[in-house]
This record gives structure tokens, C-alpha cells and sequence, in this order.
């Protein structure tokens, strides 16, 4: 039996296809030409968004027995965010909502109550991004503020973000001899998770969160 309302962590890349294959083969339920499917992306949802949302939850199935809404969304505003409260809480019958983003941590306690969270389906990082995270966390602070020049000076959150999950992925090997991390290494690992944290925020600074990160991240080798 499906909840009516899911946030689901994770790229949308990554999400969307498995998310669309359960819709059609477990559901029987087409994701093409079909009127009752609702699937849009949003950088920042905002309350005039919301309002559009709710209109269309509020309308009858035209071909099937349920709507479904696939939303995928950078950010939320805090408006937003209360507008949706009573949406979520009791949606029209027969109607069910997959909200797509970075983290839950950016939703209101409120609102997240109100979901069933799916944490964190990521794709793998990418090959250039483990690149440079091994090469990242073997360098000097001057070399490693060299690496991460590109992916400032362009501003790319996205690519931020790969570069976050990759380094997450590299220090979390850093084990000893018996498999244990050291306590330098799980506060890296905590710092990694709060720039992906601030990532996910409104306007996050690519540059102030991978500087700082440069700066502070213990050295490996």
C-alpha cells in the first residue's frame, strides 16, 4: 500500500528512472501521454509554485484511478513549506506525491513529519570526482585551493556536490591497520556532511564552503 506523500534524498538523475520503471511496472502506470502524472523541477520552489501544485492535486483522474506528482526541488521556501502542510496531510483521495530532493534536512520538521523519507539514493561519484578527491586530500592547502579552482570560479554547485560525495568517500577509507577511523577523520567526515548540508541551502557559497574545507581538512599521507 502506497503513502501519500514520499521525500526521497538523492540526484534526481539517479532517482528518476527507477522511481518511473516502479510506476509502470509495479503500478501499471504510464509515465508517458498520460494526463494524470504531474513531473516538474524546481532550483528554488517557491508559494506561487505551491499554489499551482495544489490546483492540480485538487482536480479528478482523467484516465486512471490515481494522480501521482513527481516534484524535484533544490530548495523550498520556508512559505512554501507551510503552504504544503495541509496539502500533505490530507491530500485529494486516490493522490500521491514523490518529492525529489538533495536532503531532508532542508525541510521544516513540520513538513517532513508528514513524509515518508527515503534516505539517500545517490549515484556513485563520479570518475573525475574521485580524482580530485584523492589528490585533495594528499595535498598542501596552496595546491589544494589550485584544485578546486575551476569548480569556484565557475560557481558549480552541482559539481560541488559531486566533489563533496567523492571526498566523503575517500576519507571514510582512511582506516588503520584494524579497520578503525581515526577521531581526526570522523570530524572530517562530519565537516564533509555539514558542506553538503549547506550546499542544499538557499544560497550557498561554493567558494566560502570549499575554501573552508581546504583550509581545514586534515591531511592524508
Amino acid at each position: 500500500m502506497l503513502h501519500h506523500a514520499y521525500l526521497i534524498e538523492g540526484d534526481y538523475e539517479n532517482i528518476s528512472p527507477l522511481l518511473f520503471d516502479f510506476f509502470e511496472t509495479k503500478l501499471l502506470f504510464p509515465t508517458h501521454d498520460n494526463p494524470d502524472i504531474w513531473i516538474d523541477s524546481f532550483e528554488q520552489f517557491g508559494v506561487d509554485n505551491g499554489r499551482v501544485l495544489k490546483d492540480f492535486q485538487s482536480r479528478k483522474a482523467i484516465m486512471h484511478n490515481r494522480r501521482i506528482f513527481v516534484i524535484h526541488a533544490r530548495f523550498i521556501t520556508e512559505e512554501a513549506q507551510n503552504s504544503l502542510l495541509k496539502m500533505f496531510e490530507e491530500p485529494a483521495d486516490q493522490t500521491y506525491f514523490f518529492l525529489i530532493m538533495p536532503s531532508a534536512e532542508v525541510l521544516l520538521p513540520t513538513l517532513r513529519s508528514r513524509l515518508q523519507v527515503v534516505t539517500r539514493v545517490l549515484s556513485a561519484p563520479s570518475e573525475w570526482s574521485m580524482e580530485l578527491a584523492r589528490k585533495f586530500v594528499r595535498e598542501d592547502t596552496v595546491s589544494r585551493l589550485r584544485s578546486i579552482e575551476k569548480i569556484v570560479a565557475e560557481k558549480d554547485k552541482d559539481k560541488a556536490i559531486s566533489f563533496l560525495g567523492a571526498l566523503e568517500c575517500v576519507v571514510s577509507r582512511q582506516v588503520d591497520g584494524v579497520g578503525i577511523l581515526s577521531l581526526e577523520m570522523r570530524r572530517a567526515l562530519e565537516d564533509i556532511q555539514k558542506y553538503r548540508g549547506y550546499m542544499n541551502g538557499r544560497a550557498p557559497s561554493v567558494k566560502a564552503i570549499l575554501e573552508h574545507g581546504a583550509l581545514t581538512m586534515p591531511r592524508v599521507g
